[in-house]
């Protein structure tokens, strides 16, 4: 599975009430002679863009023969859902297995509304962008946000039945997104001598601009650095390098593939400040630090065949998860 919060397990109480782990349940009591692997790819406030640079490191690596995609409500920060959403679809469904893929679609209340003990629907789920791509490829998807708001608007449940906070599940919530999935892949199950087993042709990409995008993490080598601290890197959100701003010296030296453009994709809490980015090449570019208490992609030019990180902050913390190459 591959998506934000929710897929990395947001509101359940426990590893086993993850709505991801419902539907490897179904696998295990469906298939019981056959082994499988959870490959959980979810990261909080990310969203498909930022997927296309980690694909290879975190879900394609495994090979898998089934994926779920879930990155409805994370469109926030994402500047081209349409051509983001369709190449994650795109290199699961070309990659080695040729998977099954389905998407999910989770939903929100209205944050200002929540915080006044009051519980409206947020955003559409999924949006015209993400709907689009799913089409183009033919790809199922459960829209547990709609069927949530009409239980609701039913009066058979309440959201607080279902929600843990204003945006991610509960234990239920999660139980009933997989219920959803696992009753798809029921109906397929049922209905196999009937399915065809070619391949689907895949449609071109209507842009191949996120195709071709690699990632460099913290197990790259012939990295140098200084009041940076590398993480512990057993987990997606616990990789990259962090720095607490109080060495005025640090720095950070990464190797880099030929590259055209690097990208960083960075965590910041209640930070301030600046990060500075100076290319083998000579190139050197400061961006302002203005997203706070979430994740964002920052882009850069090209350059060259390493790039030092520096940072100023004035408050906070970062951590640089990993650095996208174009």
């Amino acid at each position: 599975a591959i998506g934000g919060s929710i897929t990395q397990g947001a509101g359940a109480s426990e590893e086993i009430n993850r709505y991801v782990f419902h539907v490897l349940s179904w696998w295990r009591d469906n298939f019981p002679k056959a082994t499988f692997k959870l490959v959980n790819a979810g990261i909080g406030s990310s969203n498909a863009e930022m997927a296309c640079y980690r694909m290879d490191t975190d879900l394609l690596y495994a090979n898998p023969d089934f994926v779920v995609v879930d990155f409805s409500v994370n469109t926030y920060l994402n500047n081209d859902q349409y051509n983001t959403y369709q190449t994650v679809l795109y290199k699961i469904l070309n990659s080695k297995n040729s998977p099954g893929v389905i998407g999910i679609h989770f939903t929100s209340t209205k944050l200002a509304e929540y915080n006044k003990g009051n519980y409206v629907k947020g955003a559409e789920y999924p949006n015209d962008e993400i709907a689009r791509a799913l089409k183009k490829y033919d790809v199922p998807s459960m829209n547990y946000h709609a069927y949530v708001w009409k239980r609701i608007d039913e009066g058979i449940v309440k959201w607080t039945n279902v929600g843990a906070d204003y945006i991610h599940p509960s234990d239920a919530g999660h139980k009933m997104a997989g219920a959803m999935i696992n009753a798809y892949l029921q109906k397929v199950k049922d209905n196999l001598a009937n399915e065809s087993t070619t391949i689907p042709v895949l449609p071109k990409l209507d842009t191949e601009k996120y195709l071709n995008l690699g990632y460099v993490i913290n197990t790259t080598q012939g990295v140098t650095l200084s009041g940076f601290a590398k993480e512990a890197n057993n987990t997606l959100q616990t990789r990259g390098w962090s720095y607490d701003g109080v060495n005025k010296d640090a720095y950070l030296t990464v190797p880099l593939p030929k590259n055209k453009g690097v990208t960083l994709f960075m965590w910041f809490g209640d930070t301030e400040g600046k990060i500075t980015l100076k290319g083998a090449n000579g190139k050197t570019e400061t961006q302002e630090i203005k997203i706070k208490n979430n994740h964002v992609l920052m882009n850069y030019g090209e350059m060259g065949d390493s790039v030092t990180i520096t940072a100023e902050l004035t408050k906070g913390t970062m951590k640089i998860l990993g650095i996208g190459i174009n």
